[in-house]
């Protein structure tokens, strides 16, 4: 199955669809070594990703993230290859404003760092540097969704990082 969207230019300068199986265990896919290519046909690509297995790794957790099949984004939400860094944040935060596993994407917010967190609340609440186009609405449920998922030892961290000023 071939994924597409302007999403793909984030990792290279093309916009090339992403090849990836209808289904799989993501944690059996990026555990191997070497990880595959997300396009191994393109050498410019390959060259620039040069093995980098964590980058590699980092491209396939995006891609399957935007994967057409709850059960592969769940696991994609559940890895521990899902790391607090800008790339995953918008997208996760994204999947926690408005889909079918918003619940498990605020689950997943939580298993991050405090950087990681602070960067989901930037999209949701609209301090990002490029904030999403969701709505107030949407925006409060997934901040209700955070709040019901929080662990009571960072619940004093999220309520401080919520009240921070936002846009829109």
């Amino acid at each position: 199955m071939l994924l597409t969207g302007d999403w793909t230019g984030e990792f290279w300068e093309e916009h090339h669809p992403i090849r990836v199986p209808a289904t799989l265990d993501v944690d059996a896919f990026l555990d191997q070594s070497p990880v595959a290519s997300l396009w191994p046909d393109d050498e410019g690509f390959n060259d620039f990703a040069g093995g980098n297995e964590e980058f590699l790794r980092r491209g396939w957790i995006t891609a399957l993230l935007h994967h057409p099949e709850r059960d592969v984004v769940v696991q994609a939400l559940r890895s521990r290859h899902l790391e607090s860094v800008v790339v995953h944040m918008a997208f996760v935060a994204d999947l926690l404003i408005d889909s079918a596993v918003a619940e498990e994407a605020a689950e997943a917010v939580w298993r991050m760092d405090d950087y990681g967190v602070t960067l989901v609340l930037n999209v949701v609440l609209k301090r990002a540097l490029f904030p999403s186009q969701h709505s107030r609405p949407q925006a409060d449920r997934a901040i209700e969704l955070l709040r019901s998922a929080c662990p009571e030892s960072r619940r004093a961290f999220f309520e401080t990082e919520i009240v921070r000023p936002r846009r829109g």
